[in-house]
């Protein structure tokens, strides 16, 4: 089933200099959204995602931004009153905005590529997905149910005891740390974004423990579920698609 994927960059400079024109055409529920929001960042980026749901949806169907009205189904998803069988699911990180639309029910989640503390890892993630971050490494899988710690035959250790772990035929110079470091991070915001494209898809949000499920990076997959991911890169920023299908993702220009 195709899913159709769309980015749109925040573009600051010209929101705020055309604050009032731009928020006037605005669907209503996003403009009720972007009036109450203080923090002028937040606001662009909330007023560049309605733009980019008013592109898709007077494409798609002919609706202009005052005939848009915005249903909340289980757990508080949003739909298209008009046209309640398409999915859609919106994400964004720095200055990127990202959109998916299909037939099915999706999930999408945008980061920017960044170091990251991996205190965050250490706490939410499993202790095979903690161990993924940390060295790449995959041997664990199928070691451990999610969340658990007690089978594994690893010591889960914090970075910096990792580190003090290394043989010292492994110390390398600061050059070489900070590579180590981009690398976890990347690990990291892979892990992260299968989580938190899986939690949009349900709709269960924060309610639901990071730890308590564990996803497959190998085969961009849920386990223990019948859903999968597709992955990639736009700029400096890494996404995830969670969905039954990803045989057929198509990307858009905007």
């Amino acid at each position: 089933m195709k899913i159709n994927v769309i980015f749109k960059r925040v573009d600051a400079a010209y929101l705020e200099k055309n604050y009032d024109s731009v928020i006037n055409v605005l669907h209503p529920a996003r403009r009720e959204k972007v009036a109450k929001l203080k923090n002028k960042k937040a606001a662009y980026v909330s007023m560049t995602a309605g733009l980019l749901l008013q592109e898709v949806v007077e494409r798609e169907f002919g609706l202009k931004p005052e005939d848009i009205l915005i249903g909340r189904g289980e757990n508080g998803k949003p739909y298209l009153k008009e046209y309640p069988e398409y999915k859609y699911n919106i994400s964004h990180s720095g200055d990127m905005v990202m959109m998916a639309y299909s037939r099915q029910e999706l999930g999408v989640d945008i980061e920017e590529l960044r170091v990251k503390d991996m205190k965050v890892a250490r706490r939410c993630f499993t202790p095979c997905e903690y161990l993924y971050v940390l060295n790449g490494s995959r041997e664990c899988d199928g070691a451990v149910s999610a969340g658990s710690e007690d089978d594994l035959n690893i010591q889960i250790l914090s970075e910096d005891e990792f580190e003090e772990a290394l043989p010292e035929k492994e110390i390398v110079d600061r050059r070489e740390e900070d590579k180590r470091k981009t690398e976890r991070s990347r690990r990291f915001f892979e892990i992260w974004t299968l989580k938190e494209a899986y939690l949009k898809l349900t709709g269960k949000g924060i309610s639901v423990p990071l730890s308590s499920f564990e996803v497959d990076v190998e085969n961009k997959c849920v386990k223990d579920e019948a859903l999968k991911y597709y992955t990639g890169e736009v700029d400096n920023y890494i996404y995830a698609i969670c969905a039954e299908d990803v045989s057929e993702v198509r990307i858009e220009n905007s």
